[in-house]
């Protein structure tokens, strides 16, 4: 096998394996961000309707970004492996 594909992969598994752990880190922060987001509506003096409204809009937007994240990682990799 040729040495030069072999490094290339190599290269390319250890940036995948990069990638990868961004992810979770991102995600960890993306939860944890939700969770003070939430609290800080509890918190508040909203109404219980506004608060439920809120929380629901937090939640969803924070899942899309995660949503996104996955996917732009995802395209990140199959670019890779196309190498």
């Amino acid at each position: 096998m040729d040495p030069q594909k072999i490094t290339k992969a190599v290269s390319l598994q250890k940036t995948i394996t990069e990638l990868s752990i961004f992810k979770e880190r991102l995600t960890e922060h993306v939860f944890s961000l939700e969770r003070r987001m939430l609290n800080e509506v509890k918190e508040s003096s909203y109404e219980e309707e506004t608060k439920k409204v809120l929380s629901l809009l937090i939640h969803k937007h924070l899942e899309n970004m995660e949503e996104d994240l996955y996917f732009e990682i995802l395209k990140y990799k199959n670019f890779l492996y196309g190498l």
